[in-house]
């Protein structure tokens, strides 16, 4: 199974929601893509690469930065 294939298989399976057992075939064997992932995830290959994307994306001023946070308090008195 090559890692283009596990990246797309993963990013197949995220966006579809399907169980890892139902990739179609052309994402490698069926029983590779969750240990291939799982692997990547521990040993910090994906969030190198998430790191290196948004690097880029960034340097292409190609990212909002934007970021609203909304706290909302209530207090309950009985």
């Amino acid at each position: 199974m090559s890692d283009r294939q596990v990246i797309n298989g993963t990013v197949y399976k995220i966006r579809t929601g399907i169980s890892w057992r139902d990739l179609p075939d052309r994402y490698g064997p069926r029983k590779t893509g969750y240990p291939c992932f799982r692997r990547y995830a521990l040993d910090g290959v994906l969030t190198q690469a998430l790191q290196e994307i948004q690097a880029r994306a960034d340097a292409a001023a190609d990212i909002d930065w934007l970021v609203q946070i909304d706290v909302t308090s209530s207090t309950h008195v009985d």
